[in-house]
C-alpha cells in the first residue's frame, strides 16, 4: 500500500525517508522545539531511532507520521501525525513540531487540519487526542483554534527525556477531538498521562 500523501494550500505532507535525517535532527536537537517534547537527539546516529519509529508506526498499523513540507520548494519544515492508534476503540494521539523559523505562519494549523481530516475519514477514528505540556501555550492555543477544549490537567507527571536521561516534572494536558454521531465534531479534554514517553 502506498504511503498517503496529503496536500493543502501551501503544504505537502509526505512520507519521511532517510534523506530527511538532518532536518529531523535539526528539530529534535533544538531546545526551542524539543523543550516541550519527550525526546531529544544530538547526532545522526541517534536520530535513526526516530526514523525507525516513523517507519514502524506505518508498517505495524499503529499510526502514521508525515514530513511537513512546503509545496513551493519541497523543503521539510517539521513533521507530525498519529501514534497510539487503537483500532478497536478508534482512537489515536496527534502530535507535531515545526522548525522555529517556520512557526507562527499558520503552517501548523494547515497541517493539523489535513491530518485530522485524514484521521476521521481514512483511519475511521472516533476520537483524536493531543497531549500538551501545560507550559506550551502556543500549542494549546492552536488546538483550541481547531476546536479542542480543556477538560483537566494531570499534575505531577514525571517524564524521562530519552536521550539525555533528564527528568522533567510538571502537569500535562490531554485534548480530545471526537466524532459526533452525525459526523459533527465535538471536543473535550480529559486528564491523562503523557503517554508519548516512558513514565517513571
Amino acid at each position: 500500500m502506498d504511503f498517503p500523501e496529503l496536500l493543502s494550500d501551501r503544504l505537502i505532507l509526505r512520507q519521511i525517508v532517510n534523506d530527511d535525517a538532518r532536518v529531523v535532527l535539526q528539530g529534535y536537537s533544538d531546545a526551542r522545539v524539543n523543550g516541550h517534547m519527550s525526546v531529544s537527539y544530538h547526532s545522526l546516529d541517534e536520530v535513526q531511532e526516530q526514523l525507525t519509529w516513523y517507519e514502524e508506526l506505518y508498517n505495524n498499523h499503529t499510526g502514521i507520521w508525515w514530513g511537513i513540507c512546503l509545496s513551493s520548494t519541497g523543503e521539510m519544515i517539521g513533521n507530525g501525525g498519529f501514534h497510539l492508534w487503537h483500532h478497536t476503540h478508534r482512537t489515536a494521539e496527534l502530535g507535531y513540531w515545526l522548525l522555529p523559523e517556520h512557526q507562527k505562519k499558520g503552517y501548523a494549523l494547515e497541517a493539523m487540519k489535513a491530518m485530522i481530516l485524514y484521521g476521521f475519514n481514512e483511519m475511521n477514528l472516533h476520537r483524536i487526542e493531543a497531549i500538551v505540556d501545560s507550559g506550551n501555550h502556543p500549542s494549546s492555543a492552536l488546538l483550541k483554534k481547531l476546536g479542542f477544549s480543556l477538560d483537566g490537567i494531570r499534575r505531577s507527571v514525571s517524564l524521562s527525556m530519552v536521550s539525555l536521561s533528564v527528568l522533567k516534572f510538571g502537569p500535562c494536558l490531554l485534548m480530545i477531538l471526537s466524532e459526533g454521531l452525525e459526523k459533527s465534531t465535538t471536543l473535550a479534554w480529559f486528564a491523562h498521562y503523557f503517554v508519548f514517553t516512558t513514565l517513571i
